[in-house]
């Protein structure tokens, strides 16, 4: 694989945007699968396969990432490439700010893992976001659309631990890694 290109996958947009457009609703790409004796809930996004999958541990309160490229896979990847792990991003257009979560796991010969411990406050920061964004390596991809990403906003929920404490005011901008 040449140069290291990232594939853009923005899976919620801020609800205006297709009202703006005389859309009404946002459309939504992802789909919740409920969960399971043998694991928790998650939401996937592909048409045809999936492309990705955020999974609830609940036991752990940790989203379980993975990402299955459509173009080769880590196998085929240089070191770097299968090291920079899957970006979570949370988007504020408004403030045009976001805050980045990278997650890392173990890279297959066909993905790439990666886990997000949760706490009731980034669990409520996801759920609440204006636009969540994917980023993972894919070849020469353009952006991908997914959506109102209500089964991502959802697993999130579902899977935070118990709120210790008074829910803090909801965030407007994105924060800096030291502030997570």
């Amino acid at each position: 694989m040449s140069p290291l290109r990232l594939a853009t996958l923005v899976v919620a947009a801020l609800p205006l945007i297709g009202a703006a457009k005389g859309q009404g609703e946002l459309w939504d790409d992802w789909r919740y699968v409920p969960a399971a004796a043998d694991r928790g809930a998650a939401a996937e996004l592909g048409e045809t396969g999936t492309l990705f999958r955020i999974q609830c541990d609940p036991a752990r309160h940790v989203l379980a990432f993975e990402y299955f490229p459509d173009e080769g896979g880590p196998a085929d990847w240089t070191e770097e490439a299968r090291n920079r792990g899957i970006e979570l991003i949370l988007y504020y257009p408004a403030s045009d700010t976001e805050t980045t979560f990278v997650v890392h796991g173990p890279a297959t010969a066909d993905s790439l893992t990666g886990t997000l411990p949760l706490t009731a406050d980034l669990s409520d920061e996801i759920a609440d976001a204006p636009e969540i964004q994917l980023y993972g390596e894919n070849g020469p991809s353009n952006r991908t659309f997914g959506g109102a990403a209500a089964a991502v906003r959802r697993v999130a929920t579902e899977c935070a631990p118990p709120r210790t404490g008074p829910k803090p005011p909801k965030v407007e901008h994105g924060r800096e890694k030291s502030d997570w």
